[in-house]
Formats: C-alpha cells, structure tokens, sequence
C-alpha cells in the first residue's frame, strides 16, 4: 500500500510504503504497491500505548467496560493498552484470554491484561503465578503491596524462571 500526499508530524508531505503491517518507507516518489490512498489535507502521527490503564473488566463494568474503554483509547490515538488487575481481580490466565479475545473482538486497539503479583491480591499468595503459560508476561500489584520481603523474593524467583 501506498499512502501519498500525507503530512509528517514537521508539516511535510511525505509518502509512506505499507507492506506486512509495517511502514517500509517514508519519503517522496515512493513507488506505487498495491493500493494508493491520498492522504492530500491529512497528517499520520504515530499512534500511542498506555502501560498502565483500568478498564474494570471483570467485575466493574459499570465504570467502564471492554467496549467503552476500547472506544476511549481510540479516540485518544491509542492502538494499545496495558490492563491492570484491580478488577474483580485478574490472578487467573481464564480472565486475561477472556478480556484479551473481546478486546479483539471489538477490534479498536490491542490490550495486554496483567495478572495480580497475589492471589486476589492478599499479599502473600503466589502459587497461581506458577500455572501461567508462557504468553502471559506482566505482573502487577497495582496499588496494593506485597506483604512481606519473602514473598516479593519468591516472585522474583518464580519470574525469572
């Protein structure tokens, strides 16, 4: 794909050549691939990620939803977000594929949900960290403290392994 005309974040009209979801090239008299759109009047700004955002799902929805959230972040130029697990407590590898799958079901951004530090953050549980599979990466207390230095010791150990 081809977009012309197009505006850069300094004001210039650029091109840029899209191939495999990447941009491959910006510059001026780009070869024409594919589709061509002309972005004459328009500016392409990169889009922006917020690592640490609440979309109450599951258990909250009433503050806000999958949905709701999803629409907000898109509307702020956000094509990615980081879920914390303040919820109804995210400590389960079931919650994050379940809001994962509906966050790209709805389509608007991509979401990583994370998963508590404890279990239902009580400060010390953390034997549902030894369960996640491997596409599960980010732990969070998120406003909440781990109770004691031996237990954060123990998810650090289970974190590197």
């Amino acid at each position: 794909m081809l977009i012309k005309n197009a505006r850069d974040y300094e004001g210039r009209i650029c091109d840029y050549l899209i191939a495999d979801g990447k941009i491959r090239a910006i510059g001026t008299d780009l070869p024409e691939a594919g589709e061509v759109i002309n972005a004459k009047g328009l500016t392409i700004l990169p889009a922006f990620i917020d690592t640490h955002c609440h979309w109450r799902t599951p258990g909250f929805e009433y503050k806000e939803d999958i949905a709701t959230g999803s629409a907000a972040a898109a509307a702020g130029v956000y094509t990615f977000v980081n879920l914390m697990p303040n919820t109804k407590v995210c400590s389960s590898a079931e919650i994050v594929h379940e809001v994962e799958e509906k966050a790209r079901e709805i389509g608007l951004c991509d979401a990583n949900q994370t998963v508590s530090i404890t279990k239902n953050f009580d400060g010390h549980t953390i034997d549902h960290l030894l369960d996640l599979p491997d596409d599960i990466k980010f732990i969070t207390e998120d406003g909440n403290g781990v109770m004691n230095n031996a237990t954060m010791a123990r998810v650090f150990a289970v974190a590197a392994e």
